[in-house]
């Protein structure tokens, strides 16, 4: 009966994303498709992505990522991965509004994460080394930093905010700031998660992106 509750919910929230006006709230839409599988402390895991900017200006790309995750305590994991991106003549490669010509990406994380606690929260620090190579082999070097709260409502409900920072090694400065607001919606193996992601360009003024993405993944 619960697992019914749950699938009845999902399909509501399916149905409301297919029919609300997205490009009124969101500049970019990004669709994703993953499966993660675990070896003991060792998690795999490879996704595929599409991601669209407004019709006006018809900017479109598709990702695919493989990674690598290991947990190495309780409370800390360690995770390398790549991704590829493919583009149409638009030349919309889409990493965020500060480097929208990376085509090939290396990340190597480091994240800190605290037991749930009695109120059923629980806090995550990822720190991120990035290197980006564009379309014409030009190196770009980040280190992006994200602090997560999760809170957990039921055992199908998981909603959560964070924050990230964009810092360019190279030139030694901040590029943007990421607050993303979602929830995830879990069904034994089965994962939905729908977050509404805010990134704000401050190298010169403040500009605001906004972003609406809705990913699936499967735990084999």
């Amino acid at each position: 009966m619960i697992k019914n509750q749950q699938y009845s919910h999902l399909i509501l929230l399916l149905i409301l994303i297919a029919f609300i006006p997205k490009y009124q709230y969101a500049q970019e839409l990004r669709g994703i498709a993953g499966i993660k599988y675990e070896i003991g402390s060792l998690g795999l895991d490879t996704e595929f992505q599409g991601r669209r900017i407004s019709p006006t200006e018809n900017k479109q790309s598709a990702l695919w990522s493989l990674g690598a995750e290991y947990a190495l305590t309780d409370w800390l994991d360690i995770q390398a991965a790549y991704r590829y991106a493919a583009t149409g003549r638009s030349g919309f490669y889409a990493e965020s509004s500060i480097d929208y010509k990376n085509k090939d990406r290396f990340t190597f994380d480091a994240q800190l994460k605290s037991k749930r606690f009695d109120n059923d929260a629980k806090l995550k620090n990822r720190l991120r080394y990035q290197i980006n190579i564009s379309d014409k082999g030009n190196v770009s070097h980040y280190i992006r930093e994200k602090v997560s709260f999760e809170y957990k409502l039921s055992g199908f409900y998981r909603p959560f905010a964070e924050v990230e920072m964009y810092y360019d090694t190279d030139n030694k400065e901040i590029k943007a700031l990421r607050l993303y607001l979602g929830s995830e919606f879990d069904m034994d193996k089965h994962v939905v998660s729908l977050t509404y992601i805010m990134e704000a360009d401050v190298r010169t003024s403040i500009d605001f992106l906004y972003i609406l993405e809705l990913a699936y993944s499967f735990d084999l």
